[in-house]
């Protein structure tokens, strides 16, 4: 158990190093391309942005790569995944997470442990005496 959740904390780590150098690349030269609003923004928006780059990157590089066939990538993006298509897949991400997230939270109760049956104390609480002395 313990190699298991040592290999899933170091492909942790390589997905979120390769994140971090995804969302600093993306947000350099490719992120105005991708969505023309973002022109001009400051530094807030991109703080704000930088997280969900860094967990959505396979989706993301899997979006620009498939668009680059087009000319102008920045189009294909919009065309792609403006309105319709992109409502659709908040609902179904909305959808999932509210299946999803009880799900996990029953099962970290689930594996939290029990607590101990055995008495600590089998012979009573342990009892202090103090006695003062008298002068």
């Amino acid at each position: 158990m313990r190699m298991i959740v040592e290999i899933l904390l170091g492909l942790g780590a390589i997905h979120l190093g390769i994140g971090c150098l995804f969302a600093l690349w993306i947000q350099r030269s490719v992120l105005e391309r991708m969505d023309p609003a973002v022109r001009g923004t400051g530094l807030g928006l991109r703080l704000i942005l930088f997280p969900g780059l860094i967990l959505l990157w396979p989706l993301l590089t899997w979006v620009w790569w498939g668009n680059r066939t087009r000319s102008n990538r920045a189009e294909a993006w919009v065309e792609r995944m403006w309105p319709g298509r992109a409502r659709r897949v908040h609902r179904y991400a909305w959808q999932a997470l509210a299946v999803l997230v009880p799900i996990g939270l029953a099962m970290i109760l689930g594996w939290r442990p029990t607590r101990s049956t055995v008495d600590p104390f089998p012979n009573g609480l342990p009892t202090v005496s103090v006695q003062q002395e008298r002068p």
